[in-house]
């Protein structure tokens, strides 16, 4: 269950389920990050995921999302969503 939206995906874990679930692929990724290398290394693992499997494209950097900067959380999160309602066909007329 994620509370804080920002805060709850700045370790790169709840983001790396979310893909798996999406994608319908698995992802190798730390399950308990406890130290800032395995918090950054999962959300680049997410990122380069999102680059390299799904094709999408931003402007931002793990070290952002894990310092919960908002506006990268957010515009991945849009970006996942436009992603998904497209392939599953919502949003047409």
């Amino acid at each position: 269950m994620i509370n804080n939206f920002c805060g709850d995906l700045s370790d790169g874990l709840y983001l790396c389920h979310l893909l798996e679930i999406l994608s319908q692929q698995s992802i190798k990724f730390h399950t308990n990050p406890t130290n800032r290398a395995k918090k950054t290394e999962n959300l680049r693992l997410a990122c380069d995921f999102m680059e390299h499997k799904l094709g999408m494209q931003f402007n931002s950097s793990a070290l952002s999302a894990e310092e919960e900067n908002e506006s990268v959380i957010l515009d991945i999160a849009y970006q996942l969503c436009q992603k998904y309602q497209v392939s599953l066909g919502f949003g047409r007329g």
